[in-house]
């Protein structure tokens, strides 16, 4: 939009060398200006003469065009299509001292490039000098040239009614790109529908971008994104004041601009025409009336759409194109802000069926091994590759579902909630046969990364239906191995992985699963060499306490025949017998094989199920033995004491003298052994005759 400049004069050249540094003569350069709480971009330029290309209509993201010519023209020849165009022209100023001026500063100039030249020390303070000199002359050669523009013209289409003293009164070219900005936008855009002093700085176009993250939930931990937010979410209507960090969209003129194209467009208004008429006739910049044309897409009133080009250029988050023919709420949040998206924009329409290249967004989520997501041009590809996945998972989800119940009954533990829901919904999706319903079945999902989840959810516990018994065994494996105070490190190490063996963990990460079976071979390497010696050491000495055992079981038969004789007195320990079975029954003799011959993980002896806690009863044998004595004892003293009252008490010594010489011939342990039914017999007989 702009031609070479034609050759310079050395006073043109000098003139623009000090009110315009830096900058390329007829070149259109990038600027900014702050207007009602907005930052605008626009373009400014200085030249000697004028370039018809700079009088054309601003469009996209230009607001202004400020250009200064350095030589006076007449306004006439100028062809402004744009109010927002201003053309500088200077004037004459009143004579003053500017010939004498720049005859100096040529003359300091000429000077200095001589004695740079110069390597004698002596010629160091004399440059000095003359440097120090034409900082000063130019300084007063540029208040000289601004007093040309100050005595010039403002020209726009329409009368802005600007005076250059306004404007050229101080301040550098950049002051004065500002002021006459602000005059151009304020003239242009007189009233912008919120409240400028509502908003607490200029709103910039990166902070724009982060308004946009916030409202599609990026990044909203990050402090520029929530600055953003708290700064201009609820002046721009947004946000709810109460809610200033969630989109909420609130009455606003821009909103019913939306609504009305959609209206009188019978729903399905240009995106182009309508970005284009709330940048350049209502005042917003374009980056602005993107955001409120997405937010919209996101929360308005009524579901929209927004229909993009063919072979645009947008993009998901993970850097591949976006597969889609539309943009819909769900899938807006896969997009981050592209510098000039509105490009591709077709049409704000509202929903229509879908077809299959509208659901390639959720497709390519199903189709993760296809590369760079889609063939964004072929739907019929699309179809194909979608409903080969869908089947798929369709005959998949069942073991899914199996290995998942199996693993929560194994556990203890269930999927989450949401993991459940998400697996239903997935089901529902597998489903269906062709957009019109998979598409709203997708979108309960929500968006097409939420489906991504839902199915790596999937996937994930497909791989773990593989380990599910391999998950069982280690699970009854521990759960069966009794560990003591003396494995406290193997208690340990069995706390530690029975921790990891937690339904949501193992789905969350499948890949885990060897790791925790490592850990658990090692663990029960130690634990199969520990229950091998606790084994062998165990019977061999319930083998010992099962023969002392079976040396008591006569005189505890005996005592319970005495225990019969209501004669002798109320029975003497009746409790023994019922102890004695409890310690009998306790013992777990085994004569299976050693736990090196087990074909898998157990965690004790499948023929006696002895564990590491169990023990052999030696002392409570002991405590039997000495209660047993003891009773016999108490038993063989009411006899004896019985028998010498009879012995004092009957002339007659029949009867006597027959147990006299039982009692002679063995005490009561051994009459334990002959303690039959026929001796007992005689006793009751006996012990009836001295009763009255």
């Amino acid at each position: 939009m702009s031609s070479p400049p034609k050759n310079l004069s050395v006073n043109e050249e000098i003139q623009l060398s000090l009110l315009f540094p830096d900058i390329q003569p007829g070149q259109l350069q990038e600027c900014t200006a702050d207007y009602s709480g907005l930052r605008y971009k626009g373009q400014f330029t200085v030249a000697p003469h004028w370039d018809p290309a700079w009088g054309q209509r601003l469009e996209e993201d230009a607001y202004f065009r400020i250009v200064f010519l350095t030589a006076p023209q007449r306004a006439t020849s100028f062809l402004l299509q744009d109010p927002r165009i201003t053309v500088s022209i200077p004037g004459r100023a009143p004579a003053r001292r500017k010939a004498s001026l720049e005859r100096e500063f040529r003359a300091v100039g000429e000077a200095l490039r001589l004695y740079v030249t110069m390597r004698e020390t002596s010629a160091a303070p004399l440059r000095r000098s003359l440097e120090g000199r034409q900082e000063e002359l130019r300084r007063d050669l540029a208040a000289e040239e601004a007093r040309s523009y100050y005595y010039g013209r403002v020209v726009t289409q329409g009368d802005l009614a600007l005076h250059p003293r306004e404007v050229f009164h101080t301040g550098t070219y950049r002051d004065w790109c500002q002021a006459l900005a602000q005059h151009l936008l304020a003239a242009a855009y007189p009233h912008l529908p919120w409240d400028p002093a509502s908003l607490p700085r200029p709103l910039a176009r990166e902070e724009v971008v982060h308004l946009y993250e916030g409202l599609i939930g990026a990044r909203l931990q990050e402090e520029p994104v929530r600055s953003a937010l708290l700064a201009f979410s609820v002046p721009l209507g947004l946000a709810a004041p109460t809610e200033p960090l969630r989109l909420a969209l609130q009455s606003n003129a821009v909103y019913d601009v939306i609504q009305r194209a959609l209206q009188s467009s019978r729903g399905a208004a240009d995106a182009r025409d309508l970005l284009h008429h709330l940048a350049h006739e209502r005042g917003l910049t374009l980056p602005l009336a993107t955001l409120y044309l997405m937010s919209y897409l996101l929360a308005g009133p009524q579901e929209v759409e927004i229909h993009l080009r063919p072979g645009h250029r947008l993009k998901t988050a993970s850097g591949y194109p976006f597969p889609g023919d539309r943009l819909f709420k769900e899938a807006l949040p896969e997009i981050p802000w592209e510098d000039r998206w509105w490009e591709d924009l077709l049409t704000v329409a509202e929903p229509s069926p879908p077809t299959w290249q509208t659901l390639a967004p959720y497709a390519k989520a199903f189709l993760p091994g296809v590369p760079n997501g889609l063939p964004q041009a072929d739907p019929s590809a699309i179809a194909q590759l979608l409903s080969h996945a869908l089947a798929q998972v369709r005959e998949q989800l069942p073991a899914v579902r199996q290995s998942l119940q199996t693993l929560s009954d194994t556990l203890g533990h269930t999927l989450a909630q949401t993991g459940q829901e998400a697996l239903e919904r997935l089901e529902g999706a597998a489903s269906a046969t062709n957009p019109s319903q998979l598409f709203p079945l997708c979108r309960r999902i929500g968006p097409p990364s939420a489906l991504a989840q839902v199915l790596d959810l999937h996937r994930r516990l497909l791989q773990l239906s593989e380990k599910v018994q391999e998950i069982r065994m280690v699970k009854e494996c521990l759960d069966g191995a009794a560990l003591g105070p003396r494995q406290q490190d193997m208690a340990f190490e069995k706390a530690t992985i029975l921790a990891q063996l937690d339904v949501n963990s193992l789905v969350q990460n499948p890949s885990l699963w060897p790791t925790v079976k490592g850990h658990f071979e090692t663990l029960y390497s130690r634990y199969r060499e520990a229950y091998a010696y606790h084994h062998t050491a165990y019977n061999r000495q319930a083998r010992t306490l099962a023969r002392r055992l079976e040396q008591m079981r006569p005189r505890l038969e005996a005592l319970d025949r005495l225990n019969t004789l209501l004669e002798l007195g109320p029975p003497v320990r009746p409790d023994l017998s019922p102890w004695y079975r409890g310690l009998q029954g306790s013992l777990k003799l085994c004569t299976a094989p050693p736990p090196e011959g087990y074909q898998e993980p157990q965690p004790f002896c499948p023929n006696c199920h002895l564990t590491l806690l169990d023990t052999v009863p030696e002392e409570e044998t002991s405590l039997l033995e000495e209660a047993l004595r003891d009773a016999l004892a108490q038993q063989n003293h009411r006899l004896a004491s019985y028998t010498t009252h009879r012995i004092l008490d009957t002339p007659g010594r029949d009867l006597t003298d027959k147990f006299i010489q039982i009692v002679q011939a063995s005490d009561l342990d051994s009459l334990a052994g002959v303690l039959d039914d026929e001796v007992l017999a005689f006793l009751r007989s006996y012990l009836r005759q001295g009763r009255p």
